[in-house]
């Protein structure tokens, strides 16, 4: 796949993660150019960009449906609290997040997305820490980086559960799942 992926020893791990115990570890694998962003500043520049261009981007309104008309988009309509209209737009780009599928499923296109119940926690502030490469541990299910100073754990299963299914509450942002 044209990947830069190499074979690295524990002592090389080691150098990259300082506080790791590598008693245990026999090898790794280390993609040099693989990264990590922050998706809202992603989503801001492309904002940027597009507005550059000429696109107009309407923020903080739901789409309740998009038009079709001979086969392709014309509109959507949209909703805000009681304020709703419709909006004239022959390209429309689904920025509906775990919500995608669902407005996706409206005109009969399928989104190959869908929430998953995903288990992470977050440590305090680490004095001294600094940008890591994202750590994945495939034995563990896991990956382990460093965010804001902080190291974040992320846990998950092998064969994901998946969740909301049946629709996500359109308030839903950030919360808990119940307990299983």
């Amino acid at each position: 796949f044209d990947v830069d992926v190499r074979e690295i020893s524990p002592r090389e791990v080691k150098e990259m993660y300082p506080h790791l115990n590598v008693s245990d570890v026999v090898g790794a694998v280390h993609l040099p150019l693989d990264g990590q962003c922050d998706p809202a500043n992603i989503a801001m520049a492309l904002a940027k960009g597009a507005r550059q261009r000429g696109a107009a981007i309407i923020e903080n309104i739901k789409v309740t449906k998009v038009h079709t008309r001979n086969g392709r988009v014309s509109g959507v309509s949209w909703a805000q609290g009681e304020d709703q209209g419709t909006i004239e737009t022959d390209i429309v780009v689904n920025c509906a997040g775990m919500w995608a599928r669902e407005l996706g499923r409206q005109n009969g296109v399928t989104i190959p997305l869908h929430a998953c119940e995903h288990f992470y926690l977050v440590t305090e502030p680490i004095p001294g820490l600094s940008r890591l490469p994202v750590l994945r541990v495939p034995d563990e299910c896991a990956y382990y980086k460093e965010d804001a100073g902080k190291m974040m754990l992320g846990a998950f299963e092998p064969v994901a559960k998946p969740w909301g299914m049946d629709g996500i509450r359109e308030d839903f942002c950030f919360d808990q799942l119940p307990e299983d």
